[in-house]
């Protein structure tokens, strides 16, 4: 867990990890299969099964 508002957590860093995965290289530019939100949302439940797969530690 982090120590301050401004320290990134290993779920945090888990879900960037999630987030860039998740990003398609767009035929349109600008254009997503997601909203920002909705992408999110489903990065940090990649991340919450991450730690849960490692004990949740």
């Amino acid at each position: 867990m982090a120590n301050s508002d401004n320290e990134r957590t290993l779920r945090d860093w888990f879900a960037g990890q999630a987030l860039v995965g998740m990003i398609p290289t767009p035929r349109s530019p600008g254009v997503l299969p997601r909203s920002v939100e909705q992408m999110a949302v489903e990065a940090y439940k990649y991340a919450d099964a991450m730690l849960l797969a490692r004990g949740g530690k």
